[in-house]
């Protein structure tokens, strides 16, 4: 008799023989198993089924927690079915289930798949073809001023301009894939480079110069694409979808696009441009933005209505930093708004809580009771008004993308300000220290002053004792003079002779110790002035 289990039932045993496993395949795949080894190990498509045999001396009792249990006598056999539909809570899914055996508890496993199916054909686009072309560059000018291409092809620039048989004239190529892209942005092609390649991994169209030669530029077009006039106006967009982009060549504009839409902008200026948002009207839930657009490039500025930042139908204003001009983008409601909002909710919440069953792990559930009212404190958090309205999942989200949004822009503008703070404290203090040195010197300089006054009033003394001195030294002379006149040969004369000059090298002595103290101080006093003028910079 066999005993059928589709969940924790024992339903009929059979009496059955089978000598090894047996794998019955129906359709694609295996659907049923035949077992007569035990333990086993075996994989049935979801759907299926397999019949244990016990041909051993004793009683199989097993158990697979959650799922099925059973007991197969000596002899008999047990079917058990793996449903995955009309199985209420208990279906068997893709995975692995375990069973225990009760008596020697050794471990079994049946591992469930899904059916095979056949992938659906892959179309594989033809790989175009990429061609090479070649632009020279001579003493007249590029050998074409036009060029069609395609994405993925390239262009190599050759140097054909020789001024003599084996050297050639330097040229310039710009580089238009330079960021920053300026009148300096090019490669030299000349002896030691005679060639530059350019690859085109996008279809994008662009100009090229020879920057040392006054020459007519080489237009190169992707597809025949027009290159842009820099004072032509904005190119709309529409998709199957009805979203609708806008491409602009000026800065700033006034453009009007859908929402879900984008508007590109083309800096064909020779500066950079700077577009901020300044205000918002007819809707609440506005996204705001901030874009620098360098010299020669193109920024695109998204306006979705799902994620964190959304922009809904309104006219967004912004203005241009760098030229003070403004503008606005109008954005009109677009009709698949309500159905991305709607598969963005179940793509970002309902999916986000659904989780796959756990098949072979035990789960706890722990319930933890909600706590009564009179636990909750009426302070703090809990301290707030009930709101007895309808709450919209929708606004609440929005309304939350928003305020993160605004607070995160905060955050920025005070962290700015902070570094600008700090610098102007910086700078205060740098100035706080400079004052502080030249009030220092300003001190240093009126010392020294005073000691120059001082040193020059001690020189002028010292020069009218220097006079006096001399003065004295004169009008002993003149007596010496005299007395030499009325001197004879007598003894007493000659004495006083001796005792005068003797007087006159004690004088001289005397004046020539202050003269030389005197030059002693005049030298120190110049010496200071030295060190003053040379040393202090005074």
């Amino acid at each position: 008799m066999i005993k059928t289990i589709t969940a924790l039932m024992v339903l009929t045993l059979i009496a059955t023989v089978s000598t090894h496993n047996a794998y019955a395949i129906e359709g694609d795949g295996t659907s049923h198993v035949e077992v007569d080894e035990y333990p086993f190990n075996i994989t049935i498509l979801e759907g299926g089924s397999m019949t244990l045999h016990n041909n051993g001396e004793n009683t199989i009792n097993f158990v697979a927690h959650g799922w099925f249990e059973g007991s197969v006598p000596v002899n008999d056999a047990i079917a058990l079915e793996f449903p995955i539909v009309n199985c209420g809570t208990t279906c068997f899914f893709e995975g692995t289930y375990y069973i225990n055996d009760l008596n020697g508890g050794d471990f079994s496993t049946i591992t469930i798949v899904k059916p095979y199916v056949a992938p659906e054909p892959i179309y594989a686009e033809p790989i175009p073809q990429t061609e090479n072309f070649t632009v020279e560059m001579t003493q007249n000018g590029f050998s074409t001023n036009n060029l069609s291409i395609n994405e993925g092809d390239s262009i190599t620039f050759v140097n054909t301009h020789y001024v003599t048989d084996v050297n050639l004239e330097p040229h310039a190529i710009s580089d238009p894939f330079a960021i920053p892209y300026t009148e300096y942005s090019y490669y030299i092609v000349d002896d030691s480079t005679p060639e530059r390649v350019y690859n085109f991994d996008s279809c994008e169209s662009f100009v090229f110069y020879d920057r040392f030669f006054d020459v007519e530029p080489i237009t190169v077009q992707c597809n025949a694409q027009t290159v842009q006039d820099p004072t032509s106006e904005p190119t709309y967009q529409t998709t199957k979808d009805g979203i609708t982009t806008v491409d602009v060549f000026t800065i700033p504009f006034d453009v009007t696009i859908t929402e879900n839409g984008s508007v590109t902008i083309h800096n064909t200026d020779s500066v950079d441009h700077v577009v901020s948002h300044t205000g918002t009207t007819g809707t609440a839930k506005s996204g705001t933005f901030y874009k620098v657009i360098p010299t020669q490039q193109q920024v695109t500025i998204e306006f979705p209505i799902t994620g964190n930042t959304i922009y809904e139908s309104g006219v967004y204003a912004f203005e241009d930093t760098v030229t003070g001009k403004s503008g606005s983008i109008t954005i009109l409601p677009w009709s698949g708004s309500k159905q991305v909002i709607q598969d963005d909710i179940v793509t970002g919440i309902s999916q986000g809580i659904v989780e796959q069953v756990g098949i072979q792990e035990s789960i706890v559930v722990v319930l933890t009771p909600e706590p009564t009212p009179e636990l909750i404190v009426d302070e703090g958090i809990y301290n707030v008004a009930t709101y007895e309205g309808e709450v919209d999942l929708i606004t609440m989200q929005t309304q939350l993308a928003e305020v993160t949004a605004q607070f995160n822009d905060s955050i920025t503008k005070l962290a700015d300000q902070k570094v600008a703070i700090e610098s102007y404290n910086n700078e205060v203090q740098s100035l706080t220290t400079q004052i502080g040195t030249l009030n220092g010197t300003a001190t240093e300089v009126s010392t020294l002053e005073q000691t120059v006054l001082s040193l020059q009033l001690e020189k002028d003394i010292l020069n009218a004792q220097i006079q006096t001195l001399g003065n004295t030294t004169a009008t002993q002379q003149t007596t010496i003079e005299q007395l030499n006149a009325q001197v004879n040969d007598t003894s007493i004369l000659d004495s006083k002779i001796a005792n005068l000059e003797s007087e006159i090298v004690s004088l001289t002595s005397e004046r020539d110790q202050w003269k030389q103290l005197a030059n002693n101080w005049y030298a120190v006093a110049m010496e200071q002035l030295k060190v003053m003028i040379n040393v202090l910079g005074l």
